[in-house]
């Protein structure tokens, strides 16, 4: 949750209890944050973070902005990034 003014707290948490258990820290992210008060989207971000984290196939809604109808492509999800105060869901298609 780094980079979420709210969760700056978990920063110290995690880094005791890293140092305290010695977790693998060689695990690959799936998530990176943009420092950004003005946050939108966030009701998303923890159902595609446990998404990412178990593996789960979506089948997710996406309409670009000069479509009419909505595309539903099959994703595999692996890694979330906060750029430009928008948020991206990276995956491979099916």
């Amino acid at each position: 949750m780094k980079g979420i003014p709210q969760f700056e707290w978990i920063n110290t948490v995690q880094t005791k209890l890293a140092s305290g258990l010695y977790l693998d820290t060689s695990a690959q992210s799936v998530i990176a944050f943009e420092e950004n008060e003005f946050l939108e989207g966030l009701e998303f971000l923890e159902p595609l973070y446990q998404y990412i984290l178990h593996k789960t196939v979506l089948s997710i809604a996406y309409k670009a902005y000069k479509q009419e109808a909505a595309l539903t492509p099959i994703i595999h999800p692996y890694y979330l990034k906060q750029y430009n105060n928008r948020w991206f869901l990276f995956g491979w298609l099916k």
